[in-house]
């Protein structure tokens, strides 16, 4: 379930459905957790709130003060929920809490992927400055653990927060940094998916000339639709593309289609 959502074959949410069943089937539970919450985040991949919001009812039903690990994720998944339903505070008191619990718990991993959403957060609600100061602390550590996900991530972060205090240079420094990671272990998607903020970030991208093939790769992967501004930028990937002027084209996935007299 989790090769599926993060590789984005629409598969998450069956894949998790069968290992709760074979649970049912052989009496052993232990996973039971991951498989509900990687349905969650499936679901909400597939733009299913409601199917997320009942595979977490059913989270938090089993979790276990000895379980802090699981505490954790049902709090980041609950935090990614509230943000993608414009629940700002909410979001942000479960991505404290998800934190908070990760730090206490002693997994490097968790210790520097959970503060990473808690950033994003922070620069919607206009608190620019304490999301710098997270992501200035997290970037030596993940650089050390040579984890590119999470820096990619990262980089990604801190290109939303130099946009939102105007700092161009250095949002584009980070941006292109960023996307560059992405691109090399050819990653498609971030953790807390939220189309309307990663579209602007990409558009930017492509107005720059900035790692165009792999942007447009996500662009195609994820289905994402062009706002406003994206929708006048030339090498948006659209799936049809009509020219008139200069002479009648027309474009499927940016290659011309030939049409053959009777």
């Amino acid at each position: 379930s989790m090769y599926y959502t993060r590789s984005l074959q629409g598969e998450g949410v069956r894949s998790a459905r069968e290992a709760l069943e074979q649970a049912e089937q052989s009496g052993v539970y232990m996973l039971n957790s991951l498989a509900l919450g990687f349905a969650a985040l499936s679901s909400i991949h597939a733009d299913n709130l409601d199917d997320c919001a009942g595979f977490l009812s059913r989270f938090a039903a089993i979790l276990h003060p000895a379980r802090p690990l699981d505490q954790a994720f049902y709090h980041w998944l609950h935090g990614h929920l509230a943000y993608l339903q414009g629940d700002t505070r909410s979001a942000c008191d479960h991505a404290r809490q998800c934190v908070a619990i990760a730090q206490q718990s002693g997994s490097v991993f968790h210790q520097h992927m959970t503060p990473i959403s808690l950033a994003r957060i922070l620069i919607e609600d206009g608190q620019c400055r304490e999301a710098g100061e997270i992501i200035e602390s997290l970037l030596p550590g993940i650089r050390d653990m040579k984890n590119e996900c999470l820096e990619y991530e990262c980089l990604l972060v801190e290109a939303q927060r130099a946009f939102a205090e105007n700092d161009q240079p250095g949002a584009f420094e980070s941006l292109r940094a960023g996307l560059t990671l992405m691109r090399q272990i050819d990653s498609v998607t971030v953790i807390w998916w939220k189309p309307e903020w990663l579209t602007p970030l990409l558009t930017r991208a492509l107005e720059a000339g900035i790692e165009v093939e792999h942007v447009q790769s996500v662009i195609h992967k994820n289905g994402l639709t062009p706002n406003r501004r994206s929708a006048v930028v030339e090498n948006w990937p659209w799936p049809i593309r009509v020219r008139a002027l200069g002479g009648f084209t027309l474009e499927r996935n940016g290659e011309p289609l030939e049409f053959k007299g009777k």
